[in-house]
């Protein structure tokens, strides 16, 4: 289980003593696919309700619900709100995979082969000595 616990402040008695919580647990609530308003707009930060965590909206379907981002801080937590800061579209966290992808325009490997042919670092470092 992930963040277990957040937000528990605890409680202590006259002496300084940590006091044992109560805890009561339920049937979680349902998430139906429906549940928000608002459409995010890309490139503007959304934020846990929860969690505080922080991402860049890559790209919002708004047909599937479905949100590419990119983290800034933070993990989101499954059954959290997550608000636009710009729209003020609101949505619950149904499902939250962390992966990474590759950037299909990203151009790395293009230009790091293009910067072996140009600069020559077998004889000596062309950036100095330290």
């Amino acid at each position: 289980m992930r963040n277990s616990g957040v937000g528990y402040q605890g409680e202590y008695d006259d002496l300084g003593r940590l006091i044992s919580p109560t805890i009561s647990v339920s049937a979680p609530s349902a998430i139906s696919n429906n549940s928000g308003i608002g459409t995010f707009q890309d490139n503007e930060i959304v934020i846990g309700s929860i969690s505080g965590a922080k991402a860049r909206v890559k790209n919002w379907n708004i047909n599937n619900k479905q949100m590419l981002i990119s983290i800034i801080s933070g993990d989101f937590i499954k059954g959290e709100t997550i608000v636009g800061t710009a729209s003020s579209a609101s949505w619950t966290v149904k499902k939250y995979d962390n992966f990474i992808t590759e950037d299909p325009y990203a151009q790395n490997d293009e230009i790091e082969n293009e910067g072996i042919d140009i600069i020559d670092f077998s004889e000596d470092n062309p950036f100095g000595t330290y």
